[in-house]
This record gives structure tokens, C-alpha cells and sequence, in this order.
């Protein structure tokens, strides 16, 4: 960062502090309750941007402070305050801390909007991503069975949506370790985008991928390097040797390769994942330190 930006940043922060104090205070220039709550959410919102994820926090409780005194709990501003914190905490890692704002949110938010709107849809989304970030799969899969009914209820069974709720609950099922339940869900996820696209899109590619993945997790590399290499042809189609997507796919089928006992064919697809994503990200690129530890092991 540059001396001038530097200044900017330092400035824009102070600024937004100093804000905050005075609108906690009561001291702001605001009449209206709800406009030193909307005032403290703006703050709390640009903090949020330039990454002072605990200032935000401090904003953001301000304005559900204020709120809930004004409103009551069930409000629309008390929601998007609950919401607010939820992300905030999440940024920050403190992942019971987002869910249990999270929560407060989406009870609130499906009142108002409906269970299929958005907003709701946000919110579960940012609780599985916690939910499962502490391990606790069963809760996060409870989630996304929630989200799949109402999506194949609404677009029905060949909707992309519908197939992106059966790869997350795959993704679920996976790092769960169940590795059978996780294959069913891929499955269902690759049919539903075949059908509504072809063999060569890349939302295909994606699913053969995730099923190389669980099929490498079963030990079995045989049928994993038969998926990854369906994903590599059609990335390579779609967007060309130099794109991250190829240089995964060279990855992946240099780890299965390299299990499998095939160093020779391991270090090739490593070497070409590496010239990519040096090209791509530069050196210290963690996929780049993997890609040199498979070498060095071969």
C-alpha cells in the first residue's frame, strides 16, 4: 500500500470511529432513533468492507440496541441487525456466535419474506457454511434438507438450483465421511445439470470433479482419475490450459496417479498444475508448495 492510500485508509477508519462514538452517545446530529440506527448499520457496513470486522460488531450492536428498543423483535430493521452481526461474527470466526445471530434472523426473516426468498436463503447459506466450520455436519445437512425441499418443490428436480442444493448436501455428506451418502447426492446433482445442459458445461465439469473427489476419499483412484479426466477435457474446452479450474483437475489427477504407485504420470501433472498456478497466483501459492511436496516424493 502506498503512502496516499495508507493516509486514506487511516483517515476513512478514524472517521468511522469517531462516527460511532457519537451516534452510541447520542450525541449525533440525528433527531430519529431509526436514523442513528440506520447511521450505525451504514458504519457498521463499511467497517465491515475494510475488513475492522470487530468495529463492525460494536456498530452493528449499537444499531440492534437501538432497534429492538424502537421496534420489538420481530421488526424488519431488527432482522437486518441480527444479519449483520451474523456476518460479522462469521468474518471473525466466531462461528457459535454467527449461528446464534443467524438463528435469531432467519426466524424473523421467514415471517416476513417467505422461506424461499433471498434474504432467508442467505442466511442459511452463511449458517451451513458455520454449522460446518465447527464440525457439526448433522445440523448443517438438517439446513440444506430444509433448502432442497422447498427448491425442488418451487423449480422442480432439473432446476440448477436444485442441483447446487444436492451438491452441497453431497459436499455435507462428505466431509461427514460418508462417503456412500455423499456419491448419491453428486449423482443426483450430476444428472439434474445433464439434462439441463450437455456433457460439455462446465457446471458438469464441476460435478464430475466433486465425484472424482469422494471416489479419491474411498480410496478407489481408479474411478476418481475416470472423473477427473472427463472434468479436465471439458475445462480445457471451456476455458483453456491456463485456467485454475485445468490447473485443479492436473492436481487432482496427480494426487490419484500418485497413490496409485504412477510417479512418472504424478510429476507430470503436478509440474503443469505448478507452471499454471504460478502463472496465475505467483509462487507462494499454496497448491504450488503441494504440487513440490508430490514431486519431491515421487
Amino acid at each position: 500500500m502506498n503512502k496516499q492510500n495508507g493516509i486514506t485508509y487511516t483517515a476513512r477508519r478514524c472517521f468511522f470511529k469517531v462516527l460511532l462514538v457519537l451516534i452510541v452517545a447520542g450525541v449525533s446530529g440525528a433527531a430519529a432513533a431509526d436514523n442513528d440506527s440506520l447511521k450505525l448499520s451504514e458504519s457498521g457496513n463499511a467497517q465491515y468492507e475494510l475488513q475492522n470486522y470487530q468495529d463492525a460488531v460494536t456498530a452493528f450492536e449499537g444499531a440492534l440496541k437501538k432497534d429492538l428498543a424502537a421496534y420489538g423483535k420481530g421488526h424488519i430493521a431488527v432482522i437486518r441487525d441480527y444479519k449483520n452481526l451474523g456476518k460479522a461474527w462469521l468474518a471473525l470466526e466466531n462461528y457459535n456466535k454467527a449461528i446464534e445471530y443467524y438463528q435469531n434472523a432467519l426466524s424473523g426473516a421467514v415471517k416476513i419474506y417467505g422461506s424461499g426468498n433471498s434474504v432467508v436463503k442467505t442466511i442459511r447459506k452463511n449458517m451451513v457454511i458455520a454449522w460446518q466450520a465447527l464440525g457439526q455436519y448433522n445440523s448443517a445437512i438438517t439446513l440444506l434438507e430444509d433448502v432442497l425441499d422447498e427448491d425442488l418443490t418451487k423449480y422442480g428436480r432439473n432446476h440448477p438450483q436444485v442441483a447446487e442444493d444436492w451438491n452441497a448436501l453431497g459436499y455435507a455428506w462428505e466431509k461427514s465421511e460418508n462417503y456412500k451418502k455423499a456419491t448419491e447426492y453428486y449423482e443426483l446433482a450430476l444428472d439434474s445439470n445433464l439434462k439441463a445442459y450437455n456433457e460439455e458445461h462446465p457446471e458438469v465439469a464441476r460435478r464430475w470433479s466433486s465425484l472424482g473427489n469422494v471416489w479419491a476419499l474411498a480410496g478407489n483412484h481408479i474411478k476418481a482419475i475416470s472423473f477427473y479426466e472427463k472434468a479436465l477435457k471439458v475445462n480445457e474446452k471451456s476455458f483453456g490450459e491456463a485456467h485454475p479450474r485445468v490447473a485443479k483437475n492436473w492436481s487432482q489427477l496427480g494426487i490419484s496417479w500418485y497413490e496409485l504407485g504412477h510417479y512418472s504420470k504424478a510429476i507430470s501433472f503436478f509440474e503443469k498444475a505448478n507452471k499454471s498456478n504460478i502463472l496465475n497466483y505467483g509462487i507462494e501459492y499454496p497448491d504450488v508448495a503441494e504440487g513440490w511436496r508430490y514431486i519431491g516424493l515421487a
